[in-house]
C-alpha cells in the first residue's frame, strides 16, 4: 500500500511540474500578446530593431535564421517558440531573464519596457498559477 501510494504522489508531481511549465508558456504568450503592439510602436525604427534583434542573437535567444529583415513579431515568435523545448520551471525563468537583459541594455524606454514586461509576467503566473513564483530578479 505504502508503494502505491509513493507512485501515486510521484506521478501527482510530476503533472504538477508539467502544469505548471504549462502555465508559464501561456503565461508569457499572454503576456506577450498584450504587449506586441507598444513593443512594435518602441521598436519603429529599424536601427533599434536591429540592434534588439542582434543583441537577441548574441543572447542565444533567438537565431540568426530569418533576422536579416528582423520584424518584432518575428522575433517574439521565435523566442516565445524556444520555450515550448525548455522543460524546466528555472530554465524558462533563466531564459526570461536573458530576454529582459536585452532590452534593460538598451536603455531609456527600452528600460521602461522590460520593466512593465517583467511585472506582467510576475502578475499573470501568480494569476495562472497560485502560489508558484516565477523569479525573474536574478
Amino acid at each position: 500500500v505504502l508503494f502505491i501510494l509513493f507512485i501515486l504522489a510521484f506521478e501527482c508531481e510530476g503533472k504538477g511540474d508539467d502544469m505548471n511549465t504549462d502555465g508559464f508558456r501561456q503565461s508569457i504568450d499572454a503576456v506577450f500578446d498584450r504587449n506586441i503592439d507598444a513593443l512594435h510602436r518602441l521598436f519603429r525604427n529599424s536601427r533599434s530593431l536591429h540592434s534588439f534583434a542582434n543583441n537577441m542573437i548574441q543572447a542565444g535567444l533567438i537565431s540568426e535564421d530569418g533576422q536579416s529583415e528582423p520584424t518584432m513579431k518575428t522575433i517574439i515568435e521565435e523566442f516565445t517558440a524556444g520555450i515550448e523545448f525548455i522543460p524546466e520551471q528555472e530554465k524558462i525563468e533563466e531564459h526570461c531573464i536573458k530576454f529582459l537583459s536585452v532590452l534593460y541594455t538598451m536603455k531609456g524606454s527600452f528600460a521602461l519596457a522590460a520593466e512593465k514586461i517583467k511585472n506582467d509576467l510576475i502578475k499573470e503566473v501568480n494569476k495562472k498559477l497560485p502560489g508558484v513564483q516565477f523569479k525573474l530578479d536574478k
